[in-house]
Formats: structure tokens, C-alpha cells, sequence
């Protein structure tokens, strides 16, 4: 069995690494019976053995539904809980995305302590409605970040993305929960949005 991560806290208690959004999507993606080929962040140098980035080539994965295939970017909220839009995708990511259907696999929590279902939410939204969304955030509201729910002064994505919430699958015994993967999530957006 895998040791646990901890990191201390400024209190000094030890809290549980969060899973990375990658491994949640990953996960969920495996667990609906799709094909998620995750694409390299980075990788050994053949020569020397050390750790190089890859060249901006993939997203984070390649996900293969229905035969066809599709780009899907994973997105977490930071340690505060705050989602940045303007800094949240990489130009070349935009481009990208923007040639191909693409999706985004957003997961946002309360607190870096907060576990799934508690104070989590995960989203699947194909990328012309994550792009609208943005513009309402950032043109319409004026404000450049989102968080889980909604505050006085920030918008929530519970209410701005609520049509591509998913729905946590608690784990039993030694099996994790995951995130539901709608079975026909492609057909459901099809006419509206790719």
C-alpha cells in the first residue's frame, strides 16, 4: 500500500496532500470506460537522465469517447480556493483549443483541506461555454476570479457552471470515490455548444 503524503500545517497539524486534479480526472475518465491518454509534462533527458519540460504539443490529455477523440485541460482552483481566468490558460492552450473540440475539467474547493464531496465541486464544460462563461466573469461582473460558491464580492462556479457539475460516486472499503462521467456527455452539449 502507497505511503499517504502529509503536509504540515502553520499550526503544525499534518493534513493530506490533495490528489492532483490530473489524477480526479484521470480517475473519472477511467471509471466511465473512456480512454484519458495522458499527454507529458515533462520527461527524462535520454543523455543525462535529468527532468526537461516537453514542448507545448499536448494538453493534459487526449480523451477518446464514441471514436472520435478530444482535448480535455484540467483546471484546479489555487490553495486559496480562487480560480484566476486571465492567467488560468496559456496562449498556446487557447489556440489549441480553439482548432479542436476541447473540454475542461474544472475542480474547485473550499479549502485545501476539503475532501470530496465537502466543500469540492468538479465541473466538465465543453470550451466554447468555458469561454463564455470567462466573458461574463471578466466583462459583464468586472472581476477576473471565481471560486467554489459565490461571495459578496466574487462569483461562484456552483451557479455560473451548474449545467456541467458532477456528481461524486463515494468510494467503499479500499475503493476511491470518483467523479461521474455523464455516459453520453458529448451527445448532451452537441447541438449547443460543438
Amino acid at each position: 500500500m502507497a505511503e499517504r503524503k502529509f503536509r504540515v500545517g502553520k499550526s503544525g497539524q499534518r493534513l493530506k496532500v490533495p490528489k492532483s486534479g490530473e489524477g480526479v480526472a484521470g480517475r473519472a475518465f477511467r471509471h466511465a470506460h473512456y480512454d484519458a491518454i495522458k499527454g507529458p509534462d515533462a520527461g527524462a533527458c535520454p543523455a543525462c537522465g535529468a527532468i526537461i519540460k516537453k514542448d507545448n504539443a499536448w494538453l493534459d490529455f487526449v480523451v477518446v469517447p464514441q471514436g472520435d477523440w478530444i482535448w480535455l485541460e484540467v483546471k484546479e482552483a489555487d490553495s486559496r480556493g480562487y480560480m484566476l481566468l486571465p492567467k488560468l490558460f496559456r496562449d498556446w492552450q487557447r489556440q489549441r483549443m480553439g482548432r479542436h473540440e476541447s473540454w475542461v475539467f474544472a475542480v474547485l474547493a473550499d479549502s485545501p483541506s476539503s475532501r470530496a464531496p465537502n466543500g469540492v465541486s468538479a465541473f466538465l464544460v465543453p470550451w466554447p461555454a468555458w469561454q463564455e462563461m470567462e466573458d461574463k466573469v471578466i466583462l459583464e461582473l468586472g472581476v477576473k476570479s471565481i471560486r467554489r460558491v459565490a461571495t459578496k464580492q466574487l462569483p461562484g462556479a456552483v451557479d455560473l457552471l451548474s449545467r456541467w457539475s458532477l456528481k461524486w460516486q463515494p468510494g467503499a472499503g479500499d475503493v476511491e470515490g470518483f467523479w461521474i462521467i455523464p455516459e453520453n456527455f458529448r451527445g448532451e452539449y452537441d447541438a449547443e455548444w460543438i
